[in-house]
């Protein structure tokens, strides 16, 4: 994601930078560690989109249990 100020003082304009490959896209939306190292609130839970290609194309998967986080 790419943060610019604006002429408004204490307004930004979140870009996202999509990241492309042969199966789709990936782009963050939100970013808690991006925000908060341009000095905003980042109180937000990570927003991530992503798009596929291909019917059927199958991503990252990631799982929780307990607390603990895996990648499936």
């Amino acid at each position: 994601m790419k943060i610019e100020a604006t002429k408004i003082p204490g307004a930004y304009v979140i870009r996202r930078e999509p990241f492309i490959d042969e199966r789709g896209s990936f782009a963050r939306m939100f970013c808690k560690n991006e925000l908060e190292a341009a000095g905003l609130c980042a109180d937000i839970a990570p927003v991530n989109l992503f798009t596929n290609f291909k019917k059927g194309t199958l991503r990252r998967l990631h799982s929780q249990k307990s607390g603990v986080f895996s990648d499936v």
